[in-house]
């Protein structure tokens, strides 16, 4: 905006327009932190839900590592534990914490299609429900092989999730803070 700064009414457009340009600049930046931590929270909901499924359809406790772990062979064509290595993660790491949107939204639609599938096929018996979750994350895998999509094992690691959730909250802080007032007159 051009005009002459000096009188109050310019000087205060002026204000204003930077204001709000830095105010949308910052809420751009957040749109994809914001996303990701939307698509973490859906996967978290999906993996308590096709846990649930699997156990329904007879899948014990203690057998409940292996039936993720189809998941990451048929999604990754490699166990968890090769996942992490190959993206230079620690073994105790959750790779979930460390995945981009996209890689997030691969993994929560196998789930949510796997839990379906379970219930709708009324699959019964760990082994069964072991390979059909592996079955149609290997039918992810191939569907986006197809269409010319990165592969999961291809994303990079991000930033870890924590620090994502920590930034956009003290962001969401500084947006929601009443202007700070200028010492009086």
């Amino acid at each position: 905006m051009n005009g002459d700064p000096s009188k109050p009414e310019i000087a205060a457009a002026q204000a204003y327009f930077v204001i709000q340009t830095h105010r949308m600049e910052q809420r751009d930046a957040l749109t994809a932190d914001e996303k990701r931590l939307r698509e973490r929270d859906k996967v978290r909901v999906a993996f308590k839900n096709v846990s649930g499924v699997a156990r329904d359809a007879g899948l014990p406790s203690h057998k409940q590592a292996l039936f993720h772990d189809a998941r990451s062979q048929g999604l990754y064509g490699m166990s968890a534990r090769d996942v992490k290595a190959v993206k230079g993660l620690k073994p105790d790491d959750n790779l979930f914490e460390f995945a981009g949107a996209y890689e997030l939204s691969a993994n929560e639609f196998q789930m949510n299609m796997a839990a379906d599938v379970i219930e709708k096929e009324a699959i019964r018996g760990s082994e069964r429900v072991i390979r059909k979750n592996k079955a149609i994350a290997q039918q992810v895998r191939n569907l986006m092989a197809r269409n010319g999509a990165t592969m999961p094992e291809d994303l990079p690691v991000e930033e870890p999730i924590k620090d994502v959730r920590r930034r956009v909250g003290l962001e969401k802080k500084k947006m929601l803070s009443p202007p700070r007032k200028g010492p009086s007159a």
